[in-house]
């Protein structure tokens, strides 16, 4: 859910705050279950941001 909001906000005018979207990576980092797929995950949101 956090990941969608964040790669949401990519593609909208005004930009996510950056105190929200480090709030949101915080809260999936907290819940994350394994370490390797929070980072599969952030490497697929740097991705799609740089695309």
């Amino acid at each position: 859910m956090c990941l969608s909001v964040l790669l949401w906000q990519q593609r909208t005018s005004p930009q996510l705050p950056l105190s929200l979207a480090a709030d949101c990576l915080s809260k999936l980092a907290r819940r994350s279950h394994c370490i390797e797929t929070l980072k599969r995950d952030i490497l697929l949101l740097v991705t799609l941001a740089l695309s």
